[in-house]
């Protein structure tokens, strides 16, 4: 876990004295006075603790800032963060930074566009102010973290915004950290470990309008549970979704039509978690969209577990979907526990270590008569009944 810095910087009295106030007298707000040439930027204070609007122009900080009030960007302000510092909107904070598509705001590194130089942008805070509209963030991040970076019970916006060259994600969003309330159109790229890391849970609030592309690793990495809505839809997305966790699903998810999604060594797609019966998995896809379930980096038979089907859910479907390189010896594919049960019709289900399907006793699966599903290169048989 990437820790958080509180770093206090004392000011000089006579940069203090520089500072005009930004609300009405007693409120304490105040800020520097902007400055038109990023060669000699206005200085910003280390921390933000009242109320405070930056207006167009160029700012730096000495150090981290850590934002424990209200921060505003307006169009056309842009920060130069030194080494090593970031911006950390702490519980009590928020950062609301809308620009333009004329005027974006801009936070980069002081002189310095090496990837990872700066920390990065992270929210602890789970304000409704928190947002990025029309800003690109780039040259921070590390190897677990990002150029922007959202802890566990927090939350911020993400539209039309470029997040890149970070030395880690463009976006890192630990598990715990809430839905995006509005997340469309940004470019997420040129970053090392891939577009985005986040938890299951928060795959329905992405977008496909978003460009994902152009990372060393083009991939959203994700794991974990879905669990804490009723109903939600995984958007297809222009890169494959990566599970490098197994992925459970609670919740009753809808697989976009043209979905990706690789799975890592022995990871696999779990619909249920063996005791509630909550969960479903509905991948419906199109002749022209099927949707791919397939291993990561390997099309080695048996590199990942399976999908699983531990539901009795009339929602479990996969249709125009192909299933390949997962199984074992005495698995599938696709494997359906007892007493649950799943559709399977028009799909390819290929290169297994065991069957194609495989089906426990007293479980369930529903095949179109004839069979329009495609089994190729599995080698213990197509369907395998009482598994």
């Amino acid at each position: 876990m990437k820790p958080r810095h509180v770093i206090l910087m004392v000011l000089a009295a006579a940069l203090v004295v520089a500072f005009t106030a930004c609300s009405p007298a007693g409120s304490g707000g105040t800020t520097p006075p902007p400055s038109a040439s990023c060669a000699a930027p206005a200085v910003l204070p280390g921390t933000i603790s009242a109320p405070t609007t930056l207006q167009a122009g160029c700012y730096a900080p000495a150090s981290d800032v850590t934002v424990d009030s209200a921060l505003t960007l307006r169009p056309g302000v842009t920060i130069l963060m030194s080494a090593g510092s970031g911006i950390y909107v702490s519980a009590s904070g928020s950062l609301n930074a809308v620009g333009t598509s004329s005027q974006p705001i801009v936070v980069e590194g002081n002189g310095n566009h090496a990837s990872g130089f700066w920390a990065g942008v992270d929210f602890s805070s789970a304000s409704s102010a928190n947002e990025l509209t029309y800003v690109t963030v780039k040259d921070a991040g590390g190897p677990s973290d990002g150029d922007v970076y959202v802890y566990s019970g927090a939350s911020v916006s993400i539209t039309y915004s470029t997040i890149e060259n970070s030395a880690g994600y463009g976006v890192y969003a630990q598990d715990g950290a809430l839905l995006f309330p509005a997340f469309s159109g940004n470019k997420i790229t040129g970053n090392v470990s891939g577009a985005m890391w986040i938890p299951a849970e928060l795959m329905s609030s992405l977008d496909s309008a978003t460009d994902y592309s152009g990372n060393a690793t083009d991939y959203v990495e994700v794991a974990g549970a879905v669990q804490n809505a009723s109903s939600v839809t995984w958007p297809a997305l222009n890169v494959p979704y990566y599970a490098s966790g197994d992925v459970t699903l609670q919740s009753d998810v809808v697989a976009a039509p043209g979905l990706m999604m690789a799975f890592g060594n022995n990871i696999g797609l779990y619909v249920g978690d063996g005791v509630t019966n909550a969960g479903s998995l509905s991948a419906v896809g199109t002749s022209s969209q099927p949707i791919v379930f397939m291993g990561h980096g390997s099309t080695s038979p048996g590199y990942w577990a399976d999908i699983n089907f531990d539901t009795s859910s009339a929602a479990n479907e996969l249709t125009y979907v192909t299933v390949k390189g997962a199984g074992g010896p005495s698995d599938g594919d696709v494997y359906v526990y007892a007493f649950a049960g799943a559709t399977v019709t028009n799909s390819t289900i290929n290169d297994s270590a065991g069957y194609g399907i495989c089906v426990q006793t007293n479980g369930a699966v529903t095949l179109d008569s004839p069979d329009s599903n495609s089994y190729i290169n599995d080698p213990l048989g197509d369907v395998k009944l009482n598994c």
